[in-house]
């Protein structure tokens, strides 16, 4: 072998490398790339349920400062009702005593219907 056949050789083993390797860059940029709009999608999507949450817990809220007004409608209604006071007492819910004479509304007649 000569010089010259060997500095072809190697030029061409140069020029091989040289596009495997930029090859394997653009391979590894589209991978990057692939990767960046994945995750900006997923973020997307996680920011869509989160507002779709944050709304749905507002609403709860709003829920839940309706039934305590509700409740304490009923509430009141039972201090002078001693027959609607015996249903509230049976779901768990406290009645407050008569109003008029300041004596508790009677305890739910035991024994069942």
């Amino acid at each position: 072998m000569s010089a010259p056949e060997d500095l072809d050789n190697l030029h061409e083993e140069v020029a091989s490398l040289r596009s495997g390797f930029i090859f394997f860059l653009r391979l590894q940029l589209l991978f990057i790339l692939v990767v960046g709009v994945f995750v900006w999608r997923v973020a997307l999507v996680q920011h869509r349920s989160l507002e779709s949450a944050r709304l749905g817990s507002g609403k709860i809220h709003n829920d839940q400062i309706r039934q305590r007004q509700l409740v304490e409608e009923f509430r009141k209604y039972a201090a002078t009702h001693p027959e609607f006071a015996q249903i509230l007492r049976a779901k768990g819910i406290e009645v407050p005593t008569n109003g008029a004479g300041g004596t508790p509304v009677p305890p739910p007649a035991s024994g069942g219907r």
